[in-house]
């Protein structure tokens, strides 16, 4: 049985969390459709995933835990305790990307090698990709252990500084791919933000994404940009966007002072 506080323990919580971010990362860029759902490089990578959160529910299973301050070693009580509580959970996810990859390898392709696929079938594959996120639990069980681990006064404000900011900066993801989604998805021929930004091609992910991306962050600060909302749903959105950032960012200042 694993210690929880182990070296290995902990190293393998930190590759984990790399994967988590890689995942809250790319799941709203799909989802958005800013990046392609079936991509050659993106399929060894979920192979790669997929094999270390096999493998990590096995860990899990072997990993002992503390009980009213004491370190829970024995093998039985530490695989009931995972299976009471987040194994289920760890098995959901895993079975869905593993049911996502044999689906996007027995699916069938057109001539340019794209995956074709009805719009419900899609909707329905990067709905279920949102399970993945559960996983962020294991993140913040990270950084409550690594938080613990710091000593120091400066160390504890840099750890909060750069979480903080880490939050923001995700949470800002979230908001740009959902603004470019909600234009890339109306239909053709309405007015949207995208096509009244004429220097932004259709199709040019890396531009479309940044642009968003800066509007969001605009939203929060009193900085300036070129984009706006020209229909009753965009501008719906950029109303709560703004409400979000006047509590969010209120909130964020408050913890650094």
């Amino acid at each position: 049985t694993m210690h929880p506080d182990s070296k290995l323990r902990i190293a393998l919580s930190l590759l984990g969390a790399v994967f988590v971010l890689y995942d809250l990362t790319l799941v709203p860029l799909q989802i958005s459709e800013l990046v392609p759902d079936f991509d050659a490089s993106f399929t060894v990578i979920d192979y790669l995933l997929i094999t270390f959160w096999c493998f990590d529910i096995f860990l899990q299973c072997a990993t002992g835990y503390y009980d009213g301050g004491v370190a829970e070693m024995r093998l039985r009580r530490t695989a009931v305790r995972y299976f009471k509580t987040w194994f289920w959970c760890d098995a959901l996810v895993v079975a869905i990307d593993v049911a996502f990859l044999i689906w996007a390898g027995e699916a069938p392709r057109d001539d340019a090698g794209n995956v074709g696929a009805t719009f419900s079938a899609m909707q329905t594959l990067r709905i279920l990709r949102l399970f993945r996120l559960f996983r962020l639990r294991k993140v913040a069980e990270l950084n409550a252990t690594l938080f613990d681990s710091v000593h120091s006064d400066v160390g504890l404000v840099l750890w909060k500084l750069v979480m903080c900011l880490l939050g923001l900066v995700m949470l800002n993801h979230y908001i740009a791919c959902t603004w470019y989604a909600l234009a890339a998805s109306a239909e053709t021929g309405n007015d949207t933000w995208l096509t009244a930004a004429s220097n932004i091609e259709r199709g040019d992910w890396a531009h479309s994404y940044v642009a968003s991306f800066h509007w969001a962050v605009c939203q929060f600060t009193p900085a300036t940009q070129d984009l706006a909302p020209v229909n009753l749903t965009e501008r719906t959105f950029a109303s709560a966007v703004v409400l979000l950032a006047l509590v969010t960012f209120s909130s964020f200042l408050g913890k650094m002072t």
